[in-house]
């Protein structure tokens, strides 16, 4: 399937599994860690992930500066818009895919609660946006060794998760 389709299928799945409401109160928004963290917190401002733009995911933002009810309730803004906006978005996307990508096939204590407790629609969407992200980055991962291994290693744990072992 080409990489336009992928994203277009990858697109639909996220829209259709991440619900918009509830949205997570300002303190599990907060993380109070370090002016970067504070700084991401107050760019999203507790806004339906709906809403959130190319705009407000520029300047490379790491997803891992997120508490877990963040990460969980904005990422499927940040798949769509590094669907839509890769280059704009530069670091971005790669940044996701290695959130979404825990070593050796297990999330650690900090990854444990913001990559469990998705619904079997989320898990599919997830798994959606990385095949699409993989195959629309294949020609500039060519030779990008970790690159391709770390987006091997999320579909892996993701087919894992959605019960295909891949």
């Amino acid at each position: 399937m080409r990489a336009e389709d992928l994203g277009k299928a990858a697109r639909h799945a996220i829209e259709a599994a991440f619900p918009v409401a509830p949205l997570p109160t300002a303190e599990q928004v907060l993380n109070d860690h370090c002016p970067e963290c504070r700084e991401l917190a107050a760019r999203l401002s507790v806004r339906p992930w709906t809403e959130l733009t190319v705009a407000d995911l520029s300047g490379n933002p790491s997803p891992s500066l997120l508490t877990a009810a963040a990460f969980r309730y904005y990422l499927p803004a940040m798949m769509l818009r590094s669907i839509e906006s890769r280059r704009e978005l530069d670091c971005l996307p790669m940044s996701l895919v290695s959130e979404l990508s825990p070593a050796g096939g297990k999330p650690s204590e900090h990854g444990r609660e913001r990559l469990t407790g998705f619904t079997d629609g989320q898990v599919l969407a997830i798994l959606a946006f990385l095949r699409h992200f993989e195959a629309s980055e294949s020609e500039e991962l060519r030779d990008d060794k970790s690159g391709r291994r770390l987006i091997s290693r999320a579909i892996k744990y993701w087919s894992g998760v959605a019960g295909d072992p891949a």
